[in-house]
């Protein structure tokens, strides 16, 4: 038998596979919560696998080994957990596809808001919101009816 997915939905929860009409009918909350969670774990596991990278093979040219990698862990690792997250608490009923293109298109808007901002550092902290924002619309957009 196919495993049933449970989902809260305003006055209780509803059973049903994960194609069923009922399915579509799911509020975003899921997707949020796992995008925030996503770019969480994403932020984490990129800057540590972005910073061992970068000193396993010795490419630093700093005095801080490792903080380029680290840097570059942490938006790889953002964008795909975003994504991932969004996906995955959705409970894979919109493509993942979808989820990690609005988390690109979400991330880059982010950095472009921040860019044009300079002198107002706390601008910054808008680029992960529009990242979690474009995750979720990429995921919703693509739930199958």
């Amino acid at each position: 038998p196919r495993p049933q997915l449970v989902a809260p939905v305003m006055g209780g929860w509803v059973a049903g596979a994960p194609d069923t009409a009922a399915s579509a009918d799911v509020p975003v909350f899921a997707p949020i919560a796992g995008a925030i969670l996503g770019a969480k774990a994403g932020f984490w596991a990129g800057m540590y696998m972005g910073a061992s990278l970068e000193i396993a093979t010795g490419s630093w040219d700093n005095d801080d080994p490792g903080l380029t990698g680290a840097a570059l862990g942490v938006m790889v690792g953002t964008t795909v957990g975003t994504a991932l997250g969004a996906h995955l608490l959705d409970g894979r009923r919109g493509k993942l596809r979808g989820a990690l293109t609005g988390s690109v298109v979400g991330g880059l808007l982010g950095i472009a808001l921040s860019a044009m901002a300079s002198g107002n550092e706390r601008v910054v902290l808008v680029a992960p919101a529009v990242q979690v924002v474009g995750a979720v619309i990429g995921e919703v957009q693509t739930r199958r009816k």
